[in-house]
């Protein structure tokens, strides 16, 4: 390839299309290049294979003499190149080099815990192999494609272990093989090279929009005018093959450019005043700006007459320029070089191609000192009053020989003195010379990133593409990057904060974003002694731009800066600080830097940090407000949590890393002399009062000194000596008064923000960084010097002084009424200052932080039990992110497990811990002290089984082996000072009879003889407690009537003192007399008693134990046997039913039910999806025979388990019904219903008052009769009246309901009202969900209330039913426990349910019912004789039940017998099936069980039978299938049978009021009856407790006719009901095992490696009643062919369930957590670390409220908590359900909702 030859292209692009840019601009420019790059397009079928044979023939042929497109549509090199870049099914990279692809737009990104460096370390879909992370905790979030995130597969750096590459990997062999393209490697690097060459000269004078020309160019004497800068900077021939690079003379635009400190009204003004155009056409340039970064306003021929428009336009602050249409061309054709360049970095089809081009790109991006064809010259600027050379750094300007301005503070100045740091920053620093050139390589790389300002908006969006991957995908050259990236740091810094107009697209944060957290390259710049270049220009900013000198402190303090100018260049400068802020603290952490921190230790880079830090020592002080309140509130607060916390932690990586201890000691010299260098006259600031003058929490320095202090342990003496150390500790002290202060609300006119502040101060977030540090910075000071006077300067400091001194009363000082509160904050802070001694620890690194470790977790559970989340949060971050940290939390607490649907693990502080822990420890709120001295005295009595009267807490101290320290920090505390000091707290105490701070004053004094114990034995006493009254105003208190724990810790201190000197006692009774201290001693016999006195108290104590002791036996003797304590007439029965009921109470007024008063229970009427059935042929029709313990639907390959098929109606009469049912649901609880219609008048939903559950129904209910009431066993097995089943159906009852009434009503309701007034109740409650159901026509009055008693009948089975489906969810277990598991509210309201229906006919002649006492006889022969059929043969018989005057047995056995004949028809045709028959057969249970000959021929009749008349065949002589056909015809008995028990029990049961049933002893043995049976899936158990035959006997009775109806329903099922119905549904056979939702996969990680199989994976959400995996705006739509009143959805990527149901016609939604959880009980949530497993119990939860419907009851109870009716919420009930899913921007949808009604439950 010529070089030349594209180099005359790309200069004569511009003339040759008329200088109008044609949107075909990148089709020419990609043709170009491909063909120059491809050897003259020799190699272009091998990268573009797409492009046809001809077309590149053509292409061969004309070269660069080809025809220009004017557009790009349909262009096939621009299309086909983009394909071909972004082509996802190609994608690879090469192996050994980072992949550094950048992620697109809605593409998943996977992170791994176990495998990534750090959270920053990701891989691109491409490259994720899920084999490489089985097990481990891997999470999924969606790109934005904005953040310039790439992959970081290949980057050694990036993982702890190598990986496998999906991508290598899906290549096969091709890495084996490379494609030979070394015909064009040379014709690529040129094209490459004249590319990046042309880009950096076209830019190099584009500088237009910069902040320095802009401000200069046209203007009034100056010679640099658009005109002159255009035509200089045409490009030269000699560098440009002698290709003529012509402007435009008479084509000159004028172009407004977009920025990030105007909006679009502020825009639009300007285009309309420049341009004279529309409202809409502004409007529709502005919308170009904002997308194209700039656009054209005028047209002129002569740049002089576009001026005046110019000024126009930037009237509102706007940046508008001059530039001729060459050079507006140009710029475009330079974006289409960086599309091109963009496009080829990450060719993805073929890799071979791509790693060549990335080789390519750079070693030209890195290779040094690039030479321009032009430079600039500065001559241009002669004519600028201004310092050039400073100002071309601010703009990225480059000097006369085309060479960087280095213009930054670097480094430290040779003459430096510490005396130089009380002044500016220039004063102590300067820039590296600028004609030293060899600091700066000069190279492309460091051009394109300085240019990146002068770019448009398109161009510096490509940019990242271009240049991150190329230099991160070899770690050598990485390094080399690194190294030219902090070269030109300060210049990219300074030009981002001051010349940028779109800061938000610098690609600064892109790159230090991949070189500042890689350990390799911040190694290196640490090294190479550069860190200065980070440093020194972000405190320059900072100092320069972002603070205000503050000449008390003699510093610069940081400020936030507000423009209120229309240019708001701040946003800019505040962005700059930010991210260099964010860079150091990259440089400086311990992780990344690890062994090389000791840079930061050396002189030099030491007093840049310094002088960085003092930006911030004092910064954000505040001062009292006094009078008015603040009148608008501050959120300034939050300046902490953007600047405090990350300056702090900087300075606490740099101070706590182990360093060489010379270095350490020099360091410490110089911090402290820095410190001293502060102002303080020799009265030591007299006047200085934090009340009243500015005051800070943040001091980054003094933390520094205190973190090297505690982690370095330097030699003492080196930093500290008399009268020198105050003048630090005094500045945190402060700190710490103005906390205390506004704590106790002395600053309350300041407002929330100030209260907030001192929150962060104290609390986990910041107090590590801060207050503790300036604790320890005073127990410093506490060891040098005179005692007396620390104590003096405590109190001056605390402003408590003049009170001591008795010059102010305790009410006159500035706290006034809030002196307790603060003198509880003084005396915790002294106390702290005494015990806490752990900042003075030599015990090793490790150890000390185990210890923190521990005592953090203690305390922060000292008062209550946290989740693990919270417990972490409320830690400090050192401590919650060691590794060892869950391994010390398991060792000091036990862990309790979720229990519910949202709750969470809670970590339990063990027993043992409670009496090491103490109530003023620093790491507790001292607000809590009162609540944990409580959790801490009751744990501790429990514990040791004693009375908390008895528990006196002890202090702790976190002892030092420093003997210096451990003699004198607490030296302050025994001086006769400080012993009139605790005397005046307590005299103070006593006559207020205020408590305040009592507690902890006696704590204090605890401390303190503890202290002196521990330094000179058990009986020491200092001799100032005793010289000065302390013991006499202890007991005083004693003798008061305090609080319990105050009057006993004085007790106890009272008995020390006296134990340790006698000298007490004479004191004593100096002051209360010789008679009160002879009876005081008389209590106190333990300190005075001789020792035989000793003796014979502890026997009388022995005895009384004893005594006691058989007290208690008697007792219990005595409740167990009545008879012998009390007299015969006590306690008879008087008949009554309040000595046997329970009586309910209204959750609305409170007062008790009655039958004075209707009374009724709440409910709902839903759809339940439970009932199902048996498949044709699915997984479900095998499990349907399989054990309960079998039950998995989990197959080889499959993530999730098989849903239940069967929920859409088919045409197979094996599968007619559908398994949607409505069904009744309660919470149970009860109201009057006069209080009912008061509180819901004419709502059609109600929520429960108490448990705001959603109702829709009112269900009144009656007080059973006094002895529990309940079917006597007579009635239950009273023989039969018919014989016949036909006879039997036609029957209608005449005394049933009455008999129903009797034995389930009391007779109090008996009387005149005779029931009629419940009569309306009953129709409008009832009849409202029955009017849609059709049993009968319904064309009069009988058949309408026929249909609405029929649909009571089947809401009571139904009820039934979906309670009997729900307890199968135990397995097996379930086979015997089911009767157990019906709740005492579901058995009311069944009961109820009875009552009602009984009610209804038996009072049908009520106007409001049927209105006549007829007995609906030809309505039910014609029900029974139509075409209807009801679901299962359960809910005719419990509609016989009603119908009939027959018993319960005797239909219960017609069902029984119906059901065996049903099911022996339905098994043998299925057998028989054509398609299905095999497979069937293979389905049915196979066992060894062997049938006895009795059975086994009267099977082979009954088969027989059934054979002939449904026309099929069956091999009798087949025993084994014989056997399989008994198992499995018992197996469909199953649930008839237990439905049967619970409602048996349900009308044999005593009800005794407050959903309290007691069963009879049949029903309650039932359980081991059935555990007894050989089989316990056998139904002989059930049989026997029904007193029904067993399948055995109800065999042989059909096939011997030995009984008459059980031959009559045989007969006439078979011959006359199964023909009948047989296409009706009559076959369908129900679902006689576990329902139940999907299984889940057991790890999380399954989920998202497994379900986002592709690109757009994320956009799924499965249902977990069907298994279906859907899109997700698709879930409404399932709905109604799934479960269609109330499912559950599972969204894996933010383990999120959503579930739906309905109210009314009204879908609402909520989300819950899914449920994974963590180890620690705990949802896994986005950037959540821990592996997360599917939690069975709470998932067995979710799926049993499935099944009882109580998801109803938890989505209406949250969403309705408050009782708003649905009208009252004002919610959009209908939304399109198939509208676009709003999830695909979603990485930030953590807490965003579905659905139309929609809430979402953490």
């Amino acid at each position: 390839m010529s070089v030349d030859e594209l180099k005359q292209f790309l200069v004569g692009l511009p003339a040759a299309l008329d200088y109008i840019v044609p949107s075909g601009v990148n089709h020419n420019v990609f043709r170009a290049l491909y063909y120059c790059a491809t050897n003259k397009g020799q190699c272009l079928s091998t990268i573009l294979p797409s492009v046809p044979l001809p077309e590149i023939e053509k292409i061969q042929l004309q070269g660069l003499n080809f025809a220009f497109s004017l557009s790009d549509e349909n262009k096939l090199f621009y299309r086909n190149s983009r394909r071909s870049a972004s082509n996802a099914s190609h994608y690879s990279h090469p192996r050994g080099k980072v992949c550094a692809r950048s992620f697109r737009s809605k593409e998943p990104v996977y992170r791994c815990e176990e495998c990534g460096f750090d959270n920053t370390c990701v891989l691109c879909f491409h490259c994720f192999n899920k084999d490489d992370h089985k097990g481990h905790n891997v999470t999924m979030y969606i790109s934005e494609g904005n953040s310039g995130g790439v992959c970081d597969c290949g980057d050694p750096e990036a993982f702890v272990k190598e990986l496998n590459c999906k991508c290598q990997m899906s290549q096969n062999n091709n890495d084996d093989n490379p494609m030979d393209l070394s015909a064009m490697e040379s014709s690529l690097r040129e094209t490459i090279t004249v590319c990046l060459d042309y880009i950096l000269d076209v830019l190099n004078y584009s500088v237009h929009a910069l902040p320095f020309i802009h401000d200069n160019i046209n203007k009034e004497g100056s010679k640099l005018t658009s005109a002159m800068l255009s035509d200089y900077s045409s490009l030269p021939k000699k560098a440009y093959g002698n290709a003529e690079d012509i402007n435009s003379n008479d084509l000159w635009y004028l172009i407004l450019w977009n920025d990030e400190r105007h909006d679009f009204p502020q825009a639009q003004e300007a285009i309309i005043l420049a341009s004279g155009v529309s409202e809409e056409k502004a409007h529709k340039i502005a919308t170009q700006i904002n997308e194209s970064g700039r656009g054209i306003l005028r047209e002129a021929k002569d740049p002089r007459n576009l001026v005046k428009s110019q000024k126009l336009a930037e009237t509102e602050g706007l940046v508008a320029t001059i530039i001729s249409a060459r050079d507006y061309m140009r710029d475009v054709i330079v974006g289409s070089i960086l599309a091109w360049l963009a496009d080829l970095s990450q060719f993805a089809n073929n890799p071979t191609f791509s790693d060549m081009t990335r080789t390519i790109l750079s070693d030209l991006l890195l290779a040094k000192g690039h030479q321009f064809a032009k430079p600039m010259p500065v001559s241009f600027f002669d004519t600028f009053s201004v310092n050039v050379e400073r100002k071309a750094f601010e703009n990225g300007l480059l000097l006369d020989n085309g060479e960087i301005v280095n213009g930054g503070l670097t480094k430290v100045k040779d003459d430096f003195e510490i005396t130089h740091m009380e002044r500016a920053s220039h004063f102590v620093l300067e820039h590296k010379s600028s004609l030293d050139h060899g600091n700066i390589a000069n190279s492309r790389f460091q051009y394109l990133l300085l240019f990146q300002i002068r770019m448009s908006k398109p161009m510096r969006e490509l940019l990242p593409s271009v240049i991150i991957p190329p230099l991160i995908a070899e770690l050598h050259k990485k390094v080399v990057c690194s190294q030219q990236f902090i070269e030109i740091y300060p210049s990219l810094i300074t030009t981002l904060a001051l010349s940028d107009r779109e800061e938000d697209l610098n690609i600064l944060s892109d790159i230090s974003s991949q070189l500042f957290t890689c350990p390799k390259t911040v190694k290196s710049i640490l090294r190479s002694g550069q860190v200065g270049n980070v440093i020194g220009p972000v405190s320059q900013l900072i100092e320069e731009h972002h603070s205000k000198w503050n000449f008390r402190t003699g510093y610069p303090n940081f400020i936030y800066i507000e423009d209120s100018s229309p240019e708001r260049k701040f946003k800019s400068i505040t962005k700059a600080v930010k991210w260099g802020i964010h860079d150091i603290g990259h440089l400086a952490d311990k992780e990344l830097a690890s062994d090389s921190l000791y840079v930061f230790y050396e002189r030099d880079t030491l007093v840049m940090l310094l002088l960085f830090l003092r930006n911030f020592q004092g910064y954000w002080p505040i001062k009292r407000k006094k009078g008015d309140h603040v009148e608008h509130e501050v959120f300034d607060f939050m300046v902490h949590l953007e600047y405090s916390i990350p300056v702090l932690n900087i300075a606490k990586s740099v101070a706590t890393r182990s360093v060489d201890i010379a270095l350490v000691n020099k360091a410490i010299a110089l911090i402290v002399a820095f410190l001293e260098l502060r102002k303080f006259d020799v009265n030591r600031d007299p006047n200085f009062r934090v009340s009243n003058d500015m005051v800070s929490f943040v001091n980054p320095i003094n933390s520094f000194l205190s973190y090297m202090i505690q982690y370095q342990q330097p030699e003492f003496p080196r930093y500290i000596g008399e009268d020198r150390f105050w003048r630090i500790s005094e500045i945190s002290l402060r700190s710490i008064v103005l906390g205390s202060q506004v704590k106790v609300g002395l600053w309350i006119r300041n407002g929330n923000s100030v209260s907030r502040q001192a929150s962060l101060y104290f609390d986990a977030i910041l107090s590590d960084l801060t207050y503790l540090r300036d604790l320890h910075l005073n127990q410093v000071n506490l060891m040098t010097g005179d005692p007396t006077w620390a104590l003096y300067n405590l109190l001056g400091a605390w402003e408590l002084l003049d009170w001591y001194y008795g010059n102010d009363t305790h009410s006159t000082t500035v706290y006034q009424d809030r002196f307790n509160t603060i003198s509880e904050k003084f005396i915790v802070f002294l106390y702290n200052m005494i015990t806490d001694r752990s900042a003075f620890s030599r015990t090793s690194p490790e150890e000390r932080r185990l210890a923190n470790a521990g005592k953090a977790i203690a305390y922060a559970l000292c008062d209550e039990p946290k989740s693990y989340s919270f417990l972490k949060s409320s830690i400090d971050s050192d401590i919650s992110e060691l590794p060892e940290f869950d391994d010390v939390l398991l060792e000091y607490t036990d862990y309790q497990a979720p229990s519910g649907l949202v709750d969470a693990g809670l970590y339990r502080l063990k027993p043992e811990i409670f009496e090491k822990l103490d109530p003023l420890s620093i790491f507790l709120d001292p607000s809590k002290f009162q609540v944990v001295t409580e959790s801490l005295v009751k744990s501790i009595a429990k514990g040791k089984g004693v009375k908390e009267e008895s528990v006196v807490l002890e202090p702790v101290f976190t002892e030092t082996d420093i003997p210096f320290v451990k003699r004198d920090i607490g030296k302050f505390a025994k001086t006769k000072d400080f012993a009139k000091l605790i005397y005046k707290y307590l005299q103070v105490a006593l006559d207020t009879s205020d408590e305040t701070y009592l507690p902890q004053l006696l704590h204090l004094i605890h401390a303190i003889l503890k202290d002196d114990e521990n330094l000179n034995g058990p009986n020491y006493l200092n001799e100032n407690f005793i010289n000065i009254p302390i013991a006499d105003l202890l007991l005083t208190i004693v003798e008061s009537t305090m609080s319990k724990y105050v009057v006993n810790k004085a007790d106890f201190l009272v008995d020390q003192f006296v134990v340790k000197d006698s000298r007490i006692i004479d004191n004593l009774i100096d002051c209360f007399g010789e008679e009160f201290m002879t009876s005081y001693k008389r209590k106190k016999t333990s300190l005075f008693e001789t020792e035989a006195g000793k003796k014979k108290r502890l026997a009388e104590e022995r005895k009384n134990k004893v005594m006691k002791k058989f007290a208690k036996r008697r007792e219990k003797f005595l409740d167990k046997n009545k008879e012998f304590g009390q007299d015969s007439h006590i306690g008879t029965n008087d008949g009554s039913h309040g000595e046997h009921v329970s009586l309910r109470t209204c959750v609305l007024c409170g007062e008790e039910e009655s039958s004075h008063s209707i009374f009724g229970i709440l409910a709902s009427v839903t759809d339940a999806a439970t009932l199902w059935k048996i498949p044709v042929d699915d997984l479900h029709t095998d499990l349907a025979f399989r054990s309960w313990d079998s039950q998995s639907t989990m197959k080889a390959g499959q993530i999730y388990g098989k849903g239940y098929s069967g929920f859409s109606e088919d045409d197979s009469a094996f599968s007619k019904s559908r398994v949607m049912a409505q069904v009744f649901s309660t919470c149970g609880h009860g109201m009057h219903y006069d209080c009912y219609i008061r509180d819901s008048p004419g709502s059609q939903h109600y929520a429960c008052p108490l448990c705001h559950n959603l109702q829709d129904i009112f269900v009144p209910t009656f007080l059973p009769p006094a002895d529990g009431g309940g079917f006597s066993q007579a009635e239950i097995v009273r023989s039969e009246l018919y014989s016949k089943y036909n006879k039997i159906t036609s029957s209608v009852g005449l005394y049933k309901s009455k008999k129903i009434i009797e034995s389930f009503v009391s007779d109090k309701y008996y009387g005149d009202k005779n029931f009629d007034v419940y009569g309306k109740i009953l129709s409008e409650q009832l009849f409202h969900h029955t009017s849609d159901t059709r049993y009968l026509v319904g064309i009069n009055n009988n058949e309408k209330f026929f249909n609405h008693i029929m649909k009571v009948n089947v809401l009571i089975a139904d009820t039934i039913r979906m309670n009997e489906i729900a307890s199968r969810l135990s397995g097996e277990k379930s086979l015997s426990n089911f009767l157990g598991q019906i709740s005492g509210s579901v058995k009311t309201l069944i009961k109820t349910l009875i009552q009602c229906r009984a009610v209804m006919y038996e009072c049908r002649s009520n106007s409001h019912l049927l209105g006549t006492s007829y007995d609906l006889q030809f309505e039910v022969n014609s029900f029974w004789n139509s075409d209807n059929l009801l679901d299962g043969i359960f809910n005719e018989v419990v509609t016989l039940f009603f119908q009939t005057d027959e018993s319960i047995t005797t239909l219960a056995r017609l069902g029984l017998t119906k059901l065996v004949t049903i099911a022996t028809f339905a098994l043998i045709k299925r057998l028989n099936d054509p398609i299905h028959g095999e497979n069937f057969k293979s389905y049915l249970i196979s066992t060894p069980l062997e049938l006895n000959s009795q059975t086994s021929d009267a099977l082979v009749i009954l088969l027989g039978n059934v054979v002939l008349d449904s026309g099929s065949d069956i091999d009798s002589n087949n025993k084994q299938l014989l056997v399989s056909i008994y198992c499995s015809l018992e197996r469909l008995l199953l649930p008839y049978l237990r439905q049967m028990v619970i409602l048996v029990d349900l009308l044999t049961s005593k009800n005794f009021g407050e959903n309290t049933h007691e069963s009879l002893p049949e029903f309650n043995n039932l359980e081991s009856e059935v555990l007894k049976q050989t089989r316990i899936d056998s139904a002989d158990a059930l049989c026997h407790v029904l007193n029904l035959p067993t399948l055995d006997q109800i065999v042989a009775s059909i096939a011997f006719e030995g009984n008459d109806l059980d031959y009559n329903v045989f007969d006439v099922v078979l011959s006359a009901k199964i023909p009948k119905y047989i296409n009706s549904g009559i076959l369908t056979l129900q679902y006689p095992a576990v329902v139940k939702l999907i299984e889940l996969p057991e790890d999380y990680t399954s989920c998202i490696t497994e379900t986002y199989s592709d690109k757009r994976g994320y956009d799924r959400i499965i249902c977990l009643s069907c298994g279906d995996l859907l899109k997700s705006t698709r879930f409404a739509f399932h709905m109604s062919e799934c479960c269609s009143h109330t499912n559950v959805f599972f969204l894996p990527r933010l383990n999120v369930l959503r579930i739906c149901t309905h109210i009314g016609h009204n879908r609402i939604s909520i989300e819950i957590p899914a449920p994974y959880l963590t180890a620690h009980g705990e949802v896994k949530k986005k950037r959540v670390n821990g592996k997360a497993t599917l939690n069975t119990y709470r998932y067995q939860y979710l799926n049993k409220l499935w099944l009882d419907q109580g998801l109803y009851g938890f989505v209406t109870r949250n969403l309705f908590g408050t009782r708003q009716s649905l009208d009252d919420l004002n919610i959009d009930v209908g939304r399109n359900d198939d509208a676009e899913d709003f999830y695909d921007d979603s990485d930030q949808l953590d807490d965003e909702v579905f659905g139309e009604v929609n809430s979402f439950i953490w």
